[in-house]
């Protein structure tokens, strides 16, 4: 079986699995890469002088949410809610505490808003002109983390995280 020769005129390499009669040919590489954009989460960074109950308590205000405080997620304080009519689960998150920075990379930013999923760009919109609306608010801006092990490590971390908090503890 000779190369596959696609439209731009490079070769193929392929490797071929013999059966009885047949060859199948397989990609010699497959290539596993990190999430694709369309997937990646639509983080929104917030930096404000208010403390996180303040911001939470103006978020659920203005948002009609009802954010909760859950286990804090490595020292940095942790709010969460489920959003039943889209399906998404927002968390959060103090990108600092008196010791540290949970994204180093972002230090402008003061709490990290993340969605557990794809948002919609109407949606994401529409929250950001809302958290602006908030008094208080020095700066809400998209985050595009980078892909290094360091934003996808925090990112697998979190969700974990929120997957152990979540579960029903036995009696």
């Amino acid at each position: 079986m000779d190369p596959v020769v696609p439209r731009t005129g490079r070769l193929i390499p392929l490797l071929c699995i013999f059966t009885r009669n047949n060859r199948i040919p397989l990609p010699k590489k497959v290539l596993l890469g990190t999430r694709p954009d369309s997937l990646a989460p639509a983080i929104t960074g917030i930096s404000t002088q208010l403390r996180d109950y303040r911001l939470t308590f103006f978020l659920n205000r203005e948002l009609a949410w009802n954010l909760a405080r859950r286990d804090d997620f490595q020292g940095h304080s942790l709010y969460t809610f489920r959003d039943e009519e889209e399906m998404i689960c927002w968390s959060l998150i103090a990108n600092r505490n008196q010791e540290q920075w949970l994204l180093p990379a972002f230090r402008q930013t003061d709490y990290l808003l993340i969605p557990e999923g794809p948002v919609r760009k109407q949606r994401k919109e529409e929250l950001v002109k809302a958290i602006r609306n908030i008094p208080g608010i020095l700066l809400v801006t998209a985050i595009d983390l980078p892909a290094d092990k360091t934003a996808g490590t925090f990112l697998t971390e979190l969700e974990l995280h929120l997957s152990r908090i979540s579960r029903p503890r036995p009696d």
